[in-house]
């Protein structure tokens, strides 16, 4: 009897984090937080843009609803293109708060809120957008880096349910040492206000799984991490006018090879995650609206249903515009997206 209650209270005792392999490395909260993302969407097109609005998308009570069907929101926010364009790249306080008045409203829902810098063009070596100012070469990463202070101080009081993504997808000249070296410098900055919140990483070559797997984890433990799929690329990217060469359209989903090729993407998550014991999750992952309307239903249908095999969180790309499953214009869920994202 006495054997039977230590085994009782060691069992009590046990560490969360020990008994989930992707945890093993990282803290309870960042343990926590990641098991809380569940399932996700990320609301584009609303301020990763240099002019808000410009793709027509505003924050609406209609697009609120849509999302609050989520667990978790991934808010991409374009924070270069509404700083000064000197070094001390002052946010501007208008679009601040803008964004503030949606942070605070999707956090009293309960909902995880991750902040993610977004199109930071000069800095990867990109195209500017329209609307976008071009800055000093000297600046470009000082700018960057106060960014994230100004965050950090403006939001050091917050729960953990709010989480700064450093970077989204790096890519071009924030590649290799060049970025790991700036999401290290951005990432000290943060914990000299804020030491406890939880950042998420994304590797070089857009947060691919392979630029991950050329990477060695991050030395904090309230670092967790992302990987965007978009695979089959053929199919998820058909006709986007970004991509050069320019896809053909009436690629068709899912047939045998291409279920096997992301099942092999969220197996490769799953075995990183648990090879370095930090957890990871699809920040990105969606179809453009250009595809077969079943199509898109049955590519979205397998990825949530392989990511619920392998547990691993995912954020769908992207509520409206382009990619999306919810009509901005009449306010209502295009047809089969709710049931497959949310069943």
């Amino acid at each position: 009897m006495r054997n039977l209650i230590l085994i009782f209270f060691a069992l009590l005792c046990f560490s969360s984090n020990a008994a989930d392999p992707s945890c093993l490395k990282v803290s309870d909260s960042a343990c926590s937080v990641y098991n809380n993302l569940g399932r996700g969407v990320n609301l584009g097109a609303v301020f990763d843009r240099s002019v808000y609005g410009e793709l027509g998308v505003k924050y609406s009570p209609e697009l609120e609803n849509a999302i609050l069907d989520f667990d978790s929101v991934r808010i991409p926010v374009k924070f270069g293109s509404f700083a000064s364009v000197d070094a001390t790249a002052k946010l501007d306080p208008l679009f601040m708060e803008r964004l503030d008045l949606v942070v605070n409203r999707l956090l009293s829902k309960n909902k995880t809120v991750i902040l993610s810098f977004f199109h930071y063009r000069q800095i990867t070596g990109g195209k500017l957008n329209f609307g976008e100012s071009e800055v000093d070469e000297l600046v470009l990463e000082e700018r960057f880096v106060n960014i994230w202070s100004q965050l950090a101080e403006r939001y050091k009081g917050y729960g953990k349910k709010l989480v700064f993504e450093v970077y989204n997808e790096p890519h071009g000249r924030l590649s290799g040492s060049t970025w790991r070296n700036l999401f290290d410098r951005g990432l000290k900055r943060i914990r000299l206000i804020d030491p406890r919140r939880i950042v998420i990483f994304g590797a070089d070559d857009w947060s691919s799984i392979a630029g991950l797997e050329a990477s060695n984890p991050v030395d904090d433990v309230n670092v967790i991490y992302t990987v965007h799929v978009y695979d089959p690329f053929l199919f998820t990217h058909q006709g986007a006018s970004w991509v050069k060469p320019t896809r053909p359209v009436g690629v068709s989903c899912c047939d045998y090879a291409q279920i096997a090729l992301i099942r092999n993407r969220i197996f490769r998550i799953s075995r990183w995650s648990k090879t370095y014991g930090r957890p990871v999750f699809v920040g990105e992952f969606g179809s453009i609206n250009i595809a077969d309307h079943k199509s898109r239903i049955e590519y979205t249908s397998t990825f949530v249903a392989l990511a619920r095999e392998y547990r691993i969180p995912w954020f769908y790309w992207q509520i409206a515009s382009d990619f999306g499953v919810f009509d901005f214009k009449s306010s209502k869920w295009l047809p089969g997206f709710r049931d497959v994202l949310l069943r």
